[in-house]
């Protein structure tokens, strides 16, 4: 008895043995990864190959900047040591000597453009217009890419609140399949009753099929976005409270507008793009110096021995005055060149205000409408839920026709798909009013059907 039990003890520690770890169970079960607005918007911001862009020429244009700015002032110094070696009397009646020469200079130079014809201070005006450009551009690729975002993660869970309503039509359309084949059984039904509940069945579960396709393919658009494979992740859209407008003022505020900001920069180069063409008709006048201390390396007769001891330090001053007398109107054509190009630069901004007003005004719009089809849709859902479950129990006990509850049931579907879309466009609809006015940054609260 005692081998036995020696025996059957030996077996469960074998079998404990080759039970698989916790390590190794969490490792085999799938995991599910949950994906929210914000964590997506972090994401696609991350990832956005044109804001890397857009920060890189933001950095480029900073650098122009300073090179502009140093253009005020030019200095610099440099040290230049070496040895000069060569031969002399060669092809002469001198005997043949070596030379060897070792050179020391050093120098310090500075330049100041006392006047440049205002050419200078319209560069650094073009320069720092620039970089507000560059700003410009960078915000404006920010606020696409979180209304990308914004859309791509709604047009998910559109289609994925659409497919739960469609899979709860499919089910009651089954059911009430299986109510007309027991009805036809104790003849209280005619033949063709069964073939038309399979149809209404067979449609619903059509329409289910095309929306799971609808929920693949905005999968793909927003994984296209975030640069990841969204398969396995689950959309968590539960935000705590319901859409409410952001604090803006009444009037159109243009100029936080990214798009506004970039088109008045680029005025402001163009402007000073006239100034620059413009200088040309001045005259200038800079201010240069240059010290430099050292031996002559090409003072040939210096020798071995009389480098250290020919050590001379120059100063050079000057001053430069300049004027273009004659240019066979050169400068004439490029002031006229650069001055079309403000006045086209200035037509677009006055064509882009005008754009911008029209979207607000469509925003504002938008989303008054969506706030009234959410309160249409939501009691319409009501009344024809209400319906519908008053139609099914009636059908069970063959009060109605089938034609009434596959109607019913359609309007129902319908009724919960408007007020789903009409809250989901409300959502978008706030986020559009927010870019109108520039303001676009965190994720705006889901709406309240996002959380069912």
């Amino acid at each position: 008895m005692s081998s036995l039990l020696r025996l059957c003890v030996g077996f469960l520690c074998v079998g404990w043995m080759c039970l698989p770890t916790y390590e190794a169970i969490a490792a085999i079960a799938p995991s599910t990864d949950i994906l929210t607005l914000e964590l997506a918007v972090k994401e696609a911001l991350r990832r956005e190959p044109l804001l890397h862009q857009a920060e890189l020429d933001l950095e480029q244009t900073l650098v122009g900047l300073e090179g502009v700015k140093a253009e005020r002032l030019q200095y610099g110094g440099d040290v230049t040591v070496g040895n000069w070696a060569g031969l002399t009397g060669l092809m002469s009646h001198n005997p043949v000597q070596p030379m060897n020469v070792p050179i020391a200079n050093a120098q310090l130079m500075a330049r100041w453009p006392v006047f440049t014809g205002f050419r200078l201070s319209r560069q650094i005006d073009a320069a720092e217009a620039a970089v507000r450009a560059s700003r410009a551009r960078l915000e404006q690729a920010r606020q696409d890419t979180i209304l990308a975002v914004l859309e791509s993660f709604w047009g998910i869970r559109r289609a994925e609140l659409k497919l739960d309503v469609q899979r709860e039509a499919t089910t009651g359309a089954r059911a009430a399949l299986r109510i007309a084949k027991e009805m036809i059984k104790t003849g209280r039904a005619p033949a063709w009753e069964v073939e038309r509940a399979e149809v209404a069945a067979l449609t619903a579960e059509g329409e289910a099929l095309r929306l799971e396709a609808e929920v693949a393919r905005a999968r793909d658009q927003l994984g296209a976005l975030l640069q990841r494979d969204m398969t396995g992740v689950v959309l968590d859209a539960a935000f705590p409270g319901a859409v409410t407008p952001m604090n803006v003022p009444a009037e159109a505020a243009f100029d936080r507008r990214p798009d506004v900001r970039l088109a008045r920069a680029e005025l402001a180069i163009k402007q000073a793009d006239v100034g620059v063409a413009s200088s040309e008709r001045w005259p200038k006048l800079e201010l240069a110096s240059l010290y430099q201390y050292g031996n002559n390396p090409f003072f040939a007769t210096s020798g071995n021995r009389s480098v250290l001891d020919r050590l001379v330090g120059t100063f050079n001053a000057q001053i430069n005055l300049s004027y273009s007398l004659f240019d066979h109107g050169v400068v004439g054509r490029n002031i006229h060149a650069r001055t079309l190009e403000c006045a086209q630069s200035e037509q677009a901004l006055v064509a882009l205000l005008a754009r911008a007003e029209v979207e607000v005004r469509a925003a504002r719009r938008r989303l008054e409408l969506a706030r009234r089809r959410v309160s249409l849709g939501t009691r319409n859902e009501a009344l024809a839920k209400r319906n519908l479950e008053w139609l099914q129990t009636r059908y069970r006990f063959g009060f109605v026709r089938l034609v009434e509850l596959n109607e019913s049931r359609v309007n129902f579907v319908a009724s919960k798909n408007q007020r789903l879309d009409a809250e989901i466009d409300r959502y978008l609809a706030m986020a559009a009013l927010y870019k109108s006015l520039g303001v676009l940054d965190a994720p705006p609260r889901a709406p309240e059907g996002g959380r069912k």
